[in-house]
């Protein structure tokens, strides 16, 4: 027991429930004073119906307001997934373009759907009848629909304007994605694949319709999830990018969150009073247990802390929407091949994590020979330093196994993610584009560690790998181009 007398073990230290205020049947709108409440939101605020459609349409016309990023000459693609969130912010966007003129949206709309069945095993059957719903409820707009199996086909992408044109039969089971995701070993790396195919998916669309904005319908609730996964699952560094009102990472189109603002009961309720039905699509995470992934424990905490703590929620996501960019830490100047945020890998600072774990990996598999003079060459040539480690100080009297970085007895040219160790000689980078250290060194922490819970079958993974590496050298091939006709 704790020696503290101070109640440790006892529930007098818990944070008390807030308490939960109830709608009596004569109870007025304190906003209007006319109609009957019918809505108690963060437990204490009393709405109308009227009341609650008129603040809930200020908000998210407010959103867009303050940013000061939309422009008439817009054209914005919404990205439609059928779930309560997107349905709200299709209806939000038809009642917009139907004010008055001075209030009226003046800029163009379109919505895509992405069907993800067959990597969730949905029948083709089950498929065309949640495509059907879906196209019904996009129909005031331009629609447009795709399979992420075109994620891995930038070049060849093809978007139907017909939910019936979709090929669901061409992509079977077998198909190269099927078996991508099948390597895959961990539920929280395979959700996090997905929502970045998704997002890759999003822009390829965006550039091929000429649009310069993307709508996502994430609510409050939904960022505060991906806050604490996205942390957990190493993209700490990308928070402000993965939460924040616009997403610029790739400059040419902006993804903007104009329901960053609304709590998920929110957006509940004005389906409810709109008379939307949302429609269920089920995904990789569909009946899962809460901790069957990272993103999925985070989800029911943060669900067990809207219920009975809303204002918590609130304080998580305002505590990271402070937060901004480190570019001191990043290699601003290379992005990630697969979810194109900036590097967060560099290994060349004093005090890089980067560093220490990529020499801590080393030493931890090197034998006492290998050991006794290491040098190691970081990410920039000018930070080489040269290490000599006492083996007898450093690992004591504690068995190393004799192996290297890559099984191997022997150190010279050994290279792991794209270092090169080597004893007693000065050590060089690897220049060959084509291997998979290559690959490795240029993804973020996170996307590496996705790629290495794949299994032994990497030529699948790394396929769409491969093909984000020769978008990158087209793009160097471009930039030169320009620098010469300048």
């Amino acid at each position: 027991m704790c020696s503290n007398n101070s109640g440790c073990g006892t529930n007098e230290d818990l944070i008390p429930e807030e308490e939960k205020l109830e709608i009596k049947a004569d109870k007025l709108c304190p906003r209007c004073n006319t109609n009957n409440g019918e809505v108690v939101l963060r437990l204490k605020d009393i709405y109308c119906k009227a009341c609650l459609l008129q603040y809930l349409n200020h908000k998210f016309r407010a959103a867009l307001g303050k940013s000061k990023m939309m422009r008439p000459q817009d054209k914005v693609l919404v990205a439609f997934s059928g779930s309560h969130s997107s349905m709200a912010l299709l209806h939000l966007l038809q009642e917009g373009m139907q004010l008055s003129s001075h209030k009226r949206i003046l800029f163009s709309v379109c919505a895509i759907y992405i069907d993800d069945g067959s990597i969730s095993q949905v029948s083709i059957s089950e498929r065309k009848a949640n495509n059907a719903q879906i196209a019904t409820a996009m129909k005031y707009f331009d629609s447009y629909f795709t399979c992420l199996e075109q994620a891995l086909e930038p070049d060849n992408m093809k978007l139907y304007t017909d939910v019936a044109e979709l090929p669901l039969e061409q992509f079977a089971k077998d198909s190269e994605i099927n078996k991508m995701f099948q390597t895959v070993t961990t539920l929280s790396s395979r959700q996090y694949l997905l929502q970045t195919l998704r997002q890759n998916l999003l822009l390829q669309a965006a550039k091929k319709l000429n649009c310069t904005k993307i709508f996502t319908a994430e609510t409050q609730t939904d960022l505060a999830t991906k806050i604490i996964a996205n942390i957990s699952l190493g993209k700490g560094a990308h928070v402000p990018l993965d939460v924040g009102f616009s997403d610029d990472r790739t400059g040419d189109i902006i993804t903007l969150r104009p329901l960053r603002d609304f709590s998920s009961k929110e957006v509940i309720y004005y389906n409810i009073f709109n008379d939307l039905s949302p429609v269920h699509v089920p995904s990789l995470a569909t009946l899962a247990d809460p901790l069957a992934s990272l993103q999925k424990a985070a989800e029911s905490f943060v669900t067990d802390l809207q219920t009975n703590f809303p204002s918590t929620v609130s304080t998580v996501f305002r505590t990271a929407d402070k937060l901004s960019l480190d570019l001191t830490s990043m290699n601003v100047n290379n992005t990630c091949l697969l979810c194109k945020a900036p590097l967060d890998t560099r290994a060349d600072l004093a005090s890089s994590s980067m560093g220490a774990t990529r020499f801590s990996r080393y030493v931890s598999n090197a034998t006492r020979e290998q050991l006794s003079h290491v040098i190691i060459s970081s990410e920039s040539p000018d930070h080489a330093s040269k290490v000599t480690t006492d083996v007898n100080q450093t690992v004591g009297s504690q068995d190393i196994p004799e192996k290297s970085v890559n099984g191997s007895e022997d150190i010279p040219n050994q290279i792991v993610n794209g270092m090169q160790y080597t004893p007693n000689e000065k050590v060089s980078r690897t220049e060959d584009n084509e291997g998979p250290d290559n690959l490795q060194r240029s993804l973020c922490y996170a996307c590496q560690y996705v790629v290495k819970d794949m299994t032994s079958d990497k030529d699948i993974g790394e396929g769409i790998l491969k093909k984000c590496l020769q978008e990158k050298s087209l793009n160097e091939m471009e930039d030169q181009i320009r620098d010469f006709l300048l």
